[in-house]
């Protein structure tokens, strides 16, 4: 039985990137939902050019990281992140959302289990008044991230929102991008989120963590 207390939110858009292939991703996001049956559950998908980030990005520099997976459809993807999770708020009544990526469960020590467990101590510990964070490096940001390296203040594959933040915190990052733009560059979504942590450091919450179990382990 699910606990009306929070909602699972997660996405995938088809890129077929070298990195991690489509049936791959069926297959975790798969185990993601599965493993997350505590919960509610909204799933989001569509096209790239109706992501909000690629008009932004149109015409931008991109960071080079890895040519062949750092796209402008990766960083759209990336970005849409916090616009599904604000359209989940108009679409439940739990009081916590909790974006965990579709693909998740390959990272390392990240299992069901953990999924579960995590996602049932949302429902009841994860903040009421702030974005809750999964973050590897110290925060917030004292200057805005540099749009050509990767800035780990969020570590992106985890957050929890109360629903009525949900809103707020994607206009945030859209204003933080949209600065970003100006500048002439169109960067990873984890880094316009520390940008706009740093314009609001009373909207988020953080837990440290690591691109392992940590992220699930150390978190509310």
């Amino acid at each position: 039985m699910s606990n009306p207390r929070a909602c699972l939110v997660t996405g995938y858009l088809r890129l077929d990137l070298p990195n991690r292939s489509h049936a791959e991703y069926d297959r975790l996001g798969a185990r993601l939902l599965e493993a997350a049956d505590c919960v509610d559950q909204i799933t989001f998908g569509g096209t790239v050019d109706a992501c909000w980030h690629w008009a932004v990005s149109d015409g931008a520099l991109l960071p080079a990281g890895n040519p062949e997976k750092d796209t402008r459809a990766f960083h759209a993807t990336q970005h849409e992140k916090t616009a599904w999770v604000a359209a989940a708020a108009d679409r439940t009544d739990a009081e916590i959302l909790v974006w965990m990526d579709y693909g998740l469960l390959h990272c390392p020590g990240v299992t069901e289990a953990r999924v579960a467990a995590f996602l049932a101590r949302a429902a009841h510990r994860a903040p009421r008044d702030r974005v809750g964070m999964a973050s590897i490096w110290e925060g917030p940001p004292y200057l805005t991230p540099v749009p050509y390296r990767v800035a780990w203040h969020c570590a992106g594959g985890v957050f929890t929102v109360p629903r009525h933040l949900a809103l707020p915190w994607h206009q945030a990052v859209v204003d933080a991008a949209v600065r970003m733009r100006r500048r002439g560059w169109a960067t990873w979504e984890v880094n316009d989120w520390a940008d706009a942590w740093r314009e609001r450091p009373d909207l988020v919450q953080a837990w440290r963590c690591d691109h392992d179990a940590t992220l699930l382990e150390a978190g509310p």
